[in-house]
């Protein structure tokens, strides 16, 4: 389809985006043309709309178990290649903002109990006393930093 090609050609050179993101882009332009069945570029304009991106979204994520990320860098690039439409006068409006995106599972911190901390501060055998001396300072000025950015915070 040469809506795509034209906006491939204009991220590759215009916009100067890495090989890697092309393809990226690329592909997924590709497989959503595909997953909804276009063929020609007025197809394709006709099936950005609210209702195949949500059947788009839905097959992502149930059908071909993709992450919540990849599902975001999908709607990502549609969201993109929907603003260059707009800016060529092509389309009126980015179908895919009124899309909600999954959410990102955030990574909890990991919290240490008092014993396994002590452990840490044990000394291996066979260490000069100056050279011990100098990580016991270093290791209770950064506790002290720790301390004071804990009691900030609260």
């Amino acid at each position: 389809m040469n809506l795509i090609n034209q906006y491939i050609d204009y991220v590759r050179t215009v916009r100067r985006y890495s090989d890697r993101t092309v393809a990226i882009y690329e592909s997924v332009l590709n497989d959503f043309s595909i997953s909804c069945g276009v063929s020609s570029d007025k197809e394709l304009t006709q099936a950005l709309n609210t209702s195949d991106l949500r059947q788009y979204q839905v097959r992502l994520i149930d059908e071909r178990k993709m992450s919540s990320k990849t599902v975001n860098l999908h709607f990502s690039v549609l969201s993109s290649f929907c603003r260059y439409l707009m800016g060529q006068d092509i389309i009126r409006s980015n179908p895919v903002a009124l899309i909600s995106r999954p959410k990102i599972a955030k990574r909890l911190p990991e919290f240490y109990k008092n014993d396994s901390l002590e452990e840490l501060t044990l000394l291996p055998e066979g260490l000069s006393d100056d050279f011990k001396a100098e990580i016991s300072y270093a290791a209770e000025s950064i506790a002290r930093k720790v301390s004071s950015s804990i009691a900030e915070m609260t």
